[in-house]
């Protein structure tokens, strides 16, 4: 995971969705990627630890159980980060209940934060695979940043330790 001399894994994580890796008997490795393009644009502005700034996402606002929504999030390091911080996505119901998540360092560890550089603008691409079963209705989708070694969470610069990214429709029927 994340080598550098893995150009292919390198070439998808900067240019598709990473949906997910697992690893199967015999040390082999399966990494699912998603292709579909976020359809809709917001900016956001908002500061994470004094250190980075969320400036936009690009997601889709409807979907369909099964499917993996991508989610393109738009970078501007404040300040050098020290710390190599994961990404995660959450897919919250009407009741605030977690229904789906997605972790990760950004673009599958091959943008590690520590390596960003203030005034650079980073594209970090996430997929976050939605339940087969998951009811129609509508959901909010949350993102934020954390140390994965201590687990502990970056607060926004209103003192949440997550931004809304916006809701999501979930619609008809998975192919």
């Amino acid at each position: 995971p994340a080598a550098p001399d893995n150009a292919v894994e390198r070439w998808l994580a900067l240019n598709a969705f990473k949906a997910g890796d697992e690893w199967l008997p015999d040390e082999v490795r399966l990494v699912r990627f998603s292709a579909n393009q976020p359809t809709v644009a917001r900016r956001l502005e908002t500061n994470f630890g004094n250190e980075l700034k969320l400036a936009a996402v690009n997601l889709l606002d409807t979907a369909q159980p099964g499917q993996s929504l991508p989610v393109e999030l738009n970078w501007q390091p404040i300040v050098q980060p020290q710390t190599n911080y994961n990404l995660f996505l959450q897919l919250l119901n009407i009741n605030g209940s977690l229904v789906a998540q997605h972790d990760s360092p950004p673009n599958g560890g091959y943008t590690p934060t520590s390596g960003w550089q203030a005034g650079q603008q980073i594209t970090s691409r996430h997929a976050l695979n939605l339940p087969k079963n998951l009811p129609y209705g509508d959901y909010r989708l949350i993102a934020g940043l954390y140390n994965p070694a201590t687990g502990q969470r970056l607060t926004t610069d209103t003192g949440a330790d997550f931004v809304e990214l916006g809701n999501i429709t979930i619609t008809g029927k998975a192919e």
